[in-house]
């Protein structure tokens, strides 16, 4: 749709914005309600496209999960029997608690978990910009 705009002699024609491939399409609001699985006016192509801007988040995620469970693996196990060579880890506990101490199983798991937390917070952030505005 354009509308014509007089110029002296010749006639110019300018194109309407709201025509224009460059114009942000208007949303519709059973789109912002059910989710894009529900919208049969989006295409599959959308879905794709929201899967592929997401896999670096995904696969980051996965390594930070992974690489925190690495870590509380190895603070609560190698990190005591390399402390105290020719022990076992029943026994380190037991001189630790003797000694009114303790490994803090509670703080290991609570730095992280507040990794994993936040991976899957930029995760979520980077899920639903991408299902808002693909």
């Amino acid at each position: 749709m354009s509308t014509r705009v007089m110029a002296g002699p010749t006639v110019v024609a300018s194109p309407d914005i709201t025509a224009s491939r460059y114009a942000r399409p208007q949303l519709d609001s059973r789109r912002m309600t059910q989710g894009p699985q529900a919208d049969p006016a989006r295409p599959a192509l959308a879905q794709r496209r929201i899967m592929r801007a997401c896999k670096i988040p995904m696969v980051g995620c996965t390594g930070i999960v992974l690489l925190a469970l690495w870590s509380v693996v190895h603070n609560l196990v190698p990190n005591p029997l390399a402390t105290a060579p020719g022990r076992s880890l029943a026994q380190i506990h037991q001189e630790v608690a003797a000694a009114g101490e303790s490994l803090e199983v509670a703080v290991v798991l609570g730095i992280s978990g507040q990794g994993i937390a936040l991976a899957r917070a930029a995760l979520r952030a980077c899920w639903r910009r991408h299902r808002r505005d693909p």
